[in-house]
């Protein structure tokens, strides 16, 4: 453990008004993934409130209208597309709309329960994994993950086939351990966080095989004196340090990180305009932003807990901010929760 303070490295004002920018209007860089609209603005109000910034960075006008922007993207069979700019909902889109709307303090009185539940439901495929989208042949944990992640949401699992899910998920383990995006295919740390992640939220960590292994191969993803790599061969990403961060901390082993190491590498790709890169030297976008505070709020919980990084704590499992996440249980929730999730 080093003396720096961490803390004192992450200008926070400077990081907020990058995301208020991102906000007000799309850069150029994006506008080729416009249909993919409703989860950059979650990477955008989810960094405000891992900052603790959503009540200073955004009026009560603001808040209404990106409440009425996300139920006008509602489609007539259930789920949410991305923006105009698509033509059919989207999982991944319909659950970022969905924590958007938690971020927001929204009480889901417009949203349509029951087309959802049959928008997630019909998706789900006789192998047990889920398409994207209906007329999409796309499919793999990642949208696996988001339907366990709006069942979770919701609280309502009568929406997939549990266990045909997580059989699905779990032929997806590769001989090292860990996961890939579907059967037969290499391992990396993002699928492997799909899955880790969507068993912890249906409360079947119990399921996961071959655990100590997988604990020994996330860890070995970690680039010595620096951050994460996905899979082995590679160079370090930020989005790494969330991917298979989070997966550790899913596991309980977090705490065995270089977390000096990891967090020095993610506040070198820091930009003097605020945001985080995917690796130092190159411009910052809104997911390796994102993902890096949510790396550095792991570490801030724990290894890092003395150094006072500017964040608030946050669920691995969820993506989301604990404060969010109770928010979301106290008051869309018919029940207290049964266990904490990771």
């Amino acid at each position: 453990m080093t003396n720096t303070s961490y803390g004192a490295l992450v200008p926070v004002e400077r990081h907020t008004k990058f995301w208020k920018l991102h906000l007000s209007m799309m850069p150029q860089l994006y506008t080729s993934g416009d249909d993919q609209r409703m989860t950059l603005g979650y990477f955008c109000l989810g960094a405000l409130d891992l900052l603790n910034k959503m009540d200073a960075g955004l009026s009560t006008e603001q808040r209404e209208a990106y409440i009425d922007w996300i139920y006008i993207q509602q489609m007539p069979f259930g789920g949410f597309r991305g923006s105009p700019a698509a033509s059919e909902a989207h999982l991944t889109m319909t659950y970022t709309a969905l924590l958007t709307l938690v971020l927001l303090r929204d009480n889901f009185a417009r949203l349509d329960r029951k087309r959802l539940h049959d928008f997630v439901r019909d998706l789900q495929q006789n192998d047990g994994s889920h398409r994207s989208s209906p007329t999409s042949e796309e499919r793999d944990v990642r949208f696996s993950y988001c339907a366990f992640a709006i069942a979770y949401i919701m609280d309502d699992w009568s929406m997939l086939d549990i266990n045909h899910g997580i059989s699905y998920m779990l032929r997806c383990q590769h001989y090292e351990s860990a996961f890939a995006q579907q059967p037969g295919l290499e391992s990396h740390g993002g699928s492997t966080y799909c899955v880790l992640a969507s068993l912890a939220l249906a409360n079947r960590l119990e399921n996961l095989p071959n655990k100590r292994r997988l604990q020994c191969w996330l860890l070995s993803r970690q680039v010595s004196s620096s951050g994460f790599q996905g899979r082995p061969e590679k160079e370090p990403d930020t989005c790494y340090s969330f991917w298979c961060g989070a997966s550790t901390m899913i596991l309980g082993c977090h705490q065995y990180v270089d977390a000096d190491a990891d967090a020095t590498w993610i506040l070198s790709a820091q930009s003097p305009m605020g945001g985080i890169s995917k690796v130092p030297g190159e411009k910052p976008d809104v997911l390796h932003s994102y993902l890096s505070y949510v790396a550095l709020a792991m570490h801030a919980q724990d290894c890092l807990a003395e150094h006072n990084l500017p964040f608030a704590p946050v669920s691995a499992a969820l993506n989301l901010s604990r404060e969010s996440l109770g928010w979301l249980q106290a008051h869309l929730w018919q029940r207290h929760p049964s266990v904490e999730i990771p």
